[in-house]
């Protein structure tokens, strides 16, 4: 398996494996690719100036941060747009996304 980018993180749910690159001269791309074997499947993608920084699943629902926004999509989604369900206005970049239940938590950092 080959994924493009500068930098990949993973994480996992109980179908699927999710990578997703973080390069600062091209758009970041999530991928979804399935446990019992595949190619990746391009889920969403961001505007290079708006590098995935983090990612969290829950209940087929991929939550993921780009500068101070959060940002929700299927998990079954493909080549679709994310839909912002949090901003953090005057908080820098959001990093560290988790969900619990109907919570929504994430950490701000600095600007770059």
């Amino acid at each position: 398996m080959t994924v493009p980018g500068e930098k990949i993180a993973l994480f996992i749910d109980g179908a699927n494996l999710y990578a997703y690159d973080h390069d600062f001269d091209a758009p970041s791309r999530l991928y979804r690719i399935p446990l019992t074997g595949g190619s990746p499947e391009l889920i969403v993608s961001e505007p290079e100036e708006n590098s995935i920084n983090d990612v969290a699943v829950q209940a087929g629902v991929l939550y993921y941060t780009v500068r101070n926004q959060v940002k929700s999509v299927p998990a079954d989604a493909t080549n679709a747009s994310g839909t912002v369900v949090a901003s953090a206005a005057g908080s820098g970049y959001l990093f560290g996304v988790a969900v619990d239940g109907p919570l929504l938590f994430w950490s701000a950092g600095g600007a770059r």
